[in-house]
This record gives C-alpha cells, sequence and structure tokens, in this order.
C-alpha cells in the first residue's frame, strides 16, 4: 500500500517508540547498536554484516514491535550474501568515488580556461562560482543517486540471500527508478529532523563562546562555563535519545523498502534452436525467466540452505 513520505516517518517513529520505551536495556544497548551500525556502514567490508544486521534488527520490529539484538545478527557473516554485498558495495562507492573526482576535476578545468579567456579576474570569478555551483548540482546528485543505489542493494540483497552481485544492483536501480524520489525524502527529512535536534546546542555553545570573547574579563568565565555546559547537556541528550533517533530513521526507510522493492532472481535461459527444412531458424534465442525470492529455476539447481 503507498504511504507517503510523512507516513514512513511517522510510522519509523512509533515503532522506535515502542521498542526504546519497553526497556532502559533498550535504549542503552539499541542506541550503542545503532550507532556502531551507523559507523559500520561506512566500512566495505564491515557494510555486508551490518546491513544484513539492520535488515534482520527492522524485520523484527515489523513483526513484533520489539527485537532481540543477538539474534539480528544470525547468518549476517553468510558466505554467499556477504561477499555479494562487498562487491555491490565496492562497484557502487567505485563510482561514486569517481563522481567526486570528476566533479573537481571538470570545476578546476573550467576554472582555468575561464581565467585564460576572460581577462578580467573580477568578471571571470563570478563565472567561475556559477559554473562550480552547476557542476557541484549535477555531479551532486548522481552521487545522491548512487547513495540511494546502494541503500536500496542493502535491503535488496538481504530479503534474498540467493541474489548475485548483478541481481541485487538492477533490482537496487529499479527501485530507485520507480521511488527514488521517496526514498531521498525519507533520508532528507530525517536529516532535517536530527539537524533542528542538534543546532541549539551547537548553535548555543558557539554564542555563548562569541559572547566570552567579546564580554568583559570578569563575565569571561561564566560565559565560558555556560557555553561549555550547553555543549555537555547536548551530548548527554544526544547519548540518550540515539538510540531512538536512528531507530526511527532506520525503520522508516525499511518500511519503504519493503512495501517497494523487489528481490526477483533473472536467469538468462538459451534454449535449442530449432531449424526448419529450409534452414529458417525458429524460436526465441534468449528468455529471462525471473524467480521471485527463494524460488529455484529447474536450470538452476540449489539446496534449501542456498536460498534462504
Amino acid at each position: 500500500m503507498h504511504k507517503s513520505i510523512w507516513k514512513y516517518f511517522t510510522l519509523g517513529w512509533s515503532k522506535s517508540r515502542k521498542y526504546i520505551r519497553r526497556s532502559f536495556e533498550n535504549r542503552l544497548v539499541g542506541g550503542l547498536y545503532q550507532v556502531a551500525s551507523l559507523l559500520g556502514m561506512f566500512s566495505i567490508l564491515l557494510t555486508p554484516f551490518f546491513a544484513a544486521s539492520d535488515y534482520s534488527f527492522n524485520y523484527m520490529l515489523d513483526q513484533a514491535d520489539d527485537a532481540i539484538l543477538e539474534k539480528s545478527f544470525d547468518g549476517a557473516e553468510k558466505g554467499k550474501s556477504y561477499l555479494t554485498l562487498v562487491a555491490a558495495s565496492a562497484a557502487i562507492l567505485s563510482i561514486v568515488g569517481v563522481l567526486i573526482l570528476c566533479a573537481f576535476g571538470l570545476s578546476e578545468l573550467i576554472k582555468n580556461i575561464l581565467e585564460i579567456a576572460i581577462q578580467n579576474p573580477d568578471e571571470a570569478k563570478y563565472f567561475i562560482i556559477g559554473s562550480r555551483v552547476v557542476i557541484y548540482v549535477i555531479f551532486g546528485v548522481l552521487i545522491l543517486i548512487g547513495l540511494l543505489v546502494l541503500q536500496a542493494a542493502m535491503f535488496v540483497a538481504n530479503k534474498n540471500k540467493a541474489l548475485g552481485a548483478g541481481d541485487v544492483l538492477y533490482n537496487a536501480g529499479k527501485l530507485v527508478r520507480a521511488k527514488g524520489t521517496s526514498l531521498a525524502g525519507i533520508n532528507i527529512i530525517h536529516l532535517f529532523f536530527m539537524t533542528l535536534m542538534v543546532a541549539p546546542f551547537v548553535g548555543g555553545y558557539f554564542f555563548l563562546q562569541n559572547w566570552a570573547s567579546m564580554s568583559d574579563d570578569i563575565f569571561v568565565p561564566l560565559f565560558m562555563s555556560l557555553s561549555y555546559g550547553v555543549l555537555v547537556l547536548g551530548i548527554i541528550l544526544a547519548i540518550y535519545f540515539a538510540g531512538e533517533i536512528l531507530t526511527a530513521y532506520r525503520y522508516s526507510v525499511y518500511a519503504l523498502l519493503a512495501a517497494e522493492a523487489e528481490s526477483t532472481k533473472y536467469v538468462v535461459v538459451y534454449p535449442r534452436v530449432d531449424v526448419d527444412n529450409q534452414g529458417n531458424r525458429k524460436g526465441r534465442f534468449v528468455e529471462i525467466v525471473s524467480l521471485e525470492n527463494e524460488e529455484t529455476h529447474p536450470l538452476e539447481p540449489e539446496s534449501p540452505e542456498d536460498v534462504r
């Protein structure tokens, strides 16, 4: 069933509150788990491990409004699925890295061309700024698309562990083409909400620091103490609410992907070509057979353990 971005946002918070408020252990240990899981996503080698755990964790939340952290790691290190997601992640991150290098390289190239073509430095400066804005916006969108594909690929690979890297990327790309704006919207709205929660403490710290630098010496210790007090309070609240915030974010993403993402395995079959008496070929040369989830193609025998 189709839901709006706001519905997925509120659904994430609803599930998160039910989980976190069950016990203080859920708040403390769940928060540490979410932070570790998020940091683990920045490593290609750890991404498959935490992606599988994140999928299982959110699946338990979806089914029972609760999750057992130890159980979320069951099967996270499974060989084929692990290597598949390593390969898919490496491919996407390599493309993202190339796009970043291209953006900076193209920006410098255009800068040099404009400085040669426009002799007036002040006039050239405005053209250079304008060209850089255009370049960074275009490449920024491409990089965002790449990261959305990676996010979808993590889900697809764990929904159907029988998939190879090609099928994972194909299904992830298909999801981003259809629901990329919704997926990006969920990421952006959660990021915006997190920024709003952090901003008062960061802003208050720098404001009081600046006020201390402009005040009389007698007030400097007071404002410095207040600034550090605001910073420490922000850190304590961030630690206390980290699990709830991150769980809400990651479940919102999971809910969208669970509703919209396919995990289809595509098998290319080469059937026998029939030739009649006149030498004319008959039949179809290539047929793509789609397989849903754990279904196994008759020409590709696998044990049940391989497709779970």
